[in-house]
């Protein structure tokens, strides 16, 4: 972001300038780096804004999804393939919470941006 932002003021930012280095970087491959992008500097504005610079938030005007969307995941591991983690994880030497922690992640199936309650 510095070298295509460089020493630009907050307000010389603008959606158009964000659009278009978020669509540089996904159109070069990296499209959850697009967003975050986007993501980034929607914070650094609220920073700004939260310590009272008046100035627009450029992020607010480009939304993520027209960045980028991501077709849902419905792979399952196989029996076979959660025991062979299972005993890779056993031989890796972590702390043994650590082991535990991640068998029942895997085993309930909890997403790690999913509340267990």
């Amino acid at each position: 972001m510095l070298p295509y932002f460089g020493k630009r003021t907050l307000k010389e930012i603008s959606p158009t300038d964000l659009r278009i280095l978020c669509e540089e970087i996904r159109d070069r491959g990296a499209p959850s780096t697009a967003l975050n992008v986007r993501h980034l500097v929607s914070k650094v504005f609220e920073f700004a804004i939260d310590r009272g610079v008046e100035v627009d938030n450029p992020a607010l005007r480009v939304k993520a999804k027209s960045i980028a969307s991501f077709k849902p995941k419905e792979r399952a591991l196989s029996e076979r393939e959660i025991g062979v983690f299972f005993n890779a994880l056993a031989r890796t030497g972590v702390a043994q919470t650590i082991q535990m922690s991640v068998k029942f992640v895997l085993l309930t199936l909890l997403r790690k941006r999913e509340s267990a309650c």
